[in-house]
C-alpha cells in the first residue's frame, strides 16, 4: 500500500486494546511506514523491528499526518498491531517463461487473482509456495540471510544448468548450483520440487538432479517430483507430452531404490511422487511411512494416502449396519 506518494507502508487493520500501539494513539486505518528507520515492507520487517527494546515509529494518519512516536518497552512486549496482509509492496511475481507453465494454459476470462505469476520469496517462507530464485536481486538475498528465512521451497527441474534455463526460459536458471550452495552454506533448509516433462529432464537427467539435490542434505529437506500438467487451451506454447502409464511405473520403481537407499543414509525417503504417479499406472499409493512427514502435501504428494487412513480411522466409529427408519 502507498501513503504518501509512492511510499510504501502497512495499512493497520486492527489494534489490540490495552496494547502499547492503543497507548500511544494508534488507529485503524493509520499506515505504518518505518520503525528504527527500517521501511516496513512485509510482516517480516515488522515482526524483527519490533523486537528491539528502544522503537522509533513512523505512522502517516488518514488526514495526512506523519507522527514520528518514541517507544520504550520490554524486549518480549508486543507492539499490539495486526497489519494487513502480509506484504506490503508490491508482489515479486514471475520473470520466467516456463515451458510448462500452467497460469499460461489457464482458459480465458479467469478472475485476475488466478492469472497472477507469484514467484515471491516472501510467500515462499510464509505460505510455502515454490518459487525459482531467478528474480531474485543482492536485497532479497541479504534479507534472506541475514533474517534466515527457513524453509524455503525451490522449484528446481533440473541440476543441469542448460536444461533449467530451457525450462525456465530465464539464464539466471543456469546459476541454480550456486544458489543451493549459497543456502546451503547459510543453514537455510528448502524443499524442493521437480515438474517432470517427458523428454526434457527425465532419463538421465532426472537421476542427475536426485543425486546433485540429495548431496545437498540435510539443507535439502524433500525433493518433491510431480507430473506436468497440460490442458486443452495451449495454443501458441510449446509441444509437450504427459507422463504416460509406462513411464509412470518405471519411475515408481526408480524412486523406490532411492527412497531405500537414502533411508539408508539419511534415515528417511528424501524424495518423494505426486500421487498422480500411482493413479496414472494404475498402482495403490504408498503407505504413510513412504511419506514421512507429509512435508508436501498440498504438492499432491501423500494427499491420496492422508484421505484413505483418515477415512479408515473415522469408518472404525461407524455402525455395521444402520437400521431402518
Amino acid at each position: 500500500m502507498a501513503a504518501g506518494g509512492n511510499q510504501v507502508a502497512a495499512p493497520i487493520q486492527d489494534v489490540i486494546p490495552g496494547s502499547i500501539a492503543e497507548d500511544i494513539g494508534l488507529e485503524t486505518g493509520d499506515s505504518l511506514y518505518s520503525i528504527n528507520g527500517q521501511i516496513i515492507h512485509d510482516i517480516l520487517d515488522y515482526q524483527f523491528a519490533v523486537q528491539d527494546v528502544f522503537l522509533e515509529v513512523e505512522v502517516h494518519k488518514p488526514n495526512g499526518e506523519t507522527w514520528l512516536i518514541e517507544v520504550e518497552k520490554e524486549e518480549d512486549e508486543e507492539l499490539g498491531l495486526i497489519l494487513d496482509g502480509a506484504i506490503f509492496d508490491p508482489m515479486k511475481v514471475c520473470r520466467n517463461r516456463c515451458l510448462f507453465c500452467f497460469v499460461d494454459q489457464l482458459p480465458p476470462d479467469l478472475r485476475p487473482t488466478l492469472q497472477i505469476k507469484d514467484d515471491d520469496y516472501r510467500h515462499s517462507f510464509l505460505f510455502g509456495n515454490f518459487i525459482t530464485l531467478t528474480n531474485l536481486q543482492q536485497s532479497d538475498w541479504d534479507k534472506i540471510l541475514a533474517m534466515r528465512l527457513s524453509p524455503l521451497y525451490i522449484s528446481i527441474h533440473a541440476m543441469r544448468p542448460a536444461v533449467r534455463a530451457r525450462m525456465l526460459k530465464h539464464k539466471k536458471g543456469l546459476n541454480i548450483r550456486e544458489d543451493l550452495e549459497r543456502l546451503y552454506r547459510s543453514g537455510i533448509e528448502i524443499h524442493t520440487q521437480i515438474v517432470l516433462c517427458p523428454g526434457i529432464n527425465d532419463g538421465e537427467v532426472l537421476e542427475e538432479t536426485i543425486e546433485q539435490l540429495a548431496g545437498f542434505y540435510p539443507s535439502v529437506l524433500s525433493i518433491g517430483i510431480v507430473p506436468v500438467g497440460l490442458t486443452k487451451h495451449r495454443q501458441g506454447l510449446p509441444d509437450l507430452k504427459p507422463v504416460t502409464p509406462e513411464q509412470a511405473a518405471r519411475l515408481i520403481t526408480r524412486v523406490n531404490a532411492y527412497q531405500q537407499r537414502f533411508r539408508r543414509e539419511y534415515g528417511l525417503g528424501l524424495v518423494y511422487l505426486a500421487d498422480e504417479f500411482y493413479l496414472n499406472a494404475g498402482q495403490t499409493v504408498p503407505g504413510s511411512s513412504y511419506y514421512d512427514s507429509f512435508e508436501q502435501l498440498e504438492n499432491g504428494i501423500g494427499l491420496v494416502r492422508l484421505l484413505w487412513d483418515e477415512f479408515a480411522q473415522a469408518e472404525k466409529g461407524l455402525p455395521d449396519a444402520v437400521p431402518p427408519r
